[in-house]
């Protein structure tokens, strides 16, 4: 009898606690992910050129600094940031719904005169119940990992993979 009351207790308390827990990584991960993509735009307006990494949101670009385009940036100086809140290292941030990766994916990778491509912010490690939260956040409802701002993917361990924030953009 006690076995059968405990198992039904677990059956409603558990659900709610993963939620809430999870609910709060999600926010906390959607807030980080904002916070890049407008420290991204502000890169950009200073340096006329997007970051390859998120380490030059909060530390200069040196000589040997490459952009998005994989080119040189033509002049570090007009660095205005920082533009976040934190230092981030090359290792990239770790948080509570996983790994925001350093390096930033832009897709096509080469991009003709004029043309439009997406720059990526992936984050490693993404619980599937964190992404849907996320999805939500930034595309709303229904659920559609190929298409929209927020992608997912599933990785090799079962219900966790890899998020991705879509950020478009034109030129370098």
């Amino acid at each position: 009898m006690v076995l059968a009351v405990l198992a039904i207790l677990a059956a409603v308390i558990v659900p709610s606690v993963v939620r809430r827990v999870s609910g709060g990584a999600a926010a906390g991960l959607a807030g980080d992910l904002k916070g890049l993509s407008d420290g991204i735009a502000a890169f950009r307006q200073d340096l006329r050129r997007y970051p390859l990494e998120l380490f030059h949101l909060s530390t200069p670009p040196g000589a040997t600094d490459r952009d998005a385009c994989g080119q040189l940036f033509p002049d570090p100086a007009r660095w205005r940031g920082p533009y976040v809140n934190r230092v981030i290292s090359r290792s990239g941030i770790q948080t509570r719904a996983g790994v925001i990766v350093d390096t930033l994916r832009r897709v096509p990778a080469t991009l003709a005169l004029g043309q439009v491509a997406t720059l990526f912010i992936d984050v490693r490690e993404v619980d599937s119940v964190v992404a849907a939260e996320v999805e939500r956040a930034f595309d709303g409802e229904p659920l559609n990992y190929g298409a929209g701002t927020v992608r997912w993917t599933v990785g090799i361990e079962p219900g966790r993979g890899t998020l991705s924030l879509g950020i478009p953009i034109r030129g370098c």
